[in-house]
Parts: C-alpha cells; structure tokens; sequence
C-alpha cells in the first residue's frame, strides 16, 4: 500500500468516526470514539509529514 492510499483510508476514517460521535448518545461510547479519533489524527499527521 502507498502512503496517500494509506491517507486516504485514514482521513475517510476520520469522518466516519466524527459521523459516529454525533449520533450516539451514550457517553462511554461516544468518549471511545473520541480516543480512536485522536488516534487517527496522529495517523493522518505522521502520514502527511
């Protein structure tokens, strides 16, 4: 896999996830969703440098 396909995965998860977040309504899951998110911003960061 080449980076910018690896990018494109990583920044298509990042909107799923931001989808997910605003439509649970429960509070443990929506603060694992923000954890997995954070995560896969720091994803998109070391693939972008």
């Amino acid at each position: 896999m080449h980076l910018n396909e690896a990018l494109a995965i990583e920044n298509a998860a990042v909107q799923r996830l931001q989808s997910r977040i605003k439509q649970t309504k429960i509070k443990n899951v929506k603060q694992q969703l923000q954890a997995h998110l954070e995560e896969t911003k720091r994803q998109q960061e070391r693939l972008s440098n």
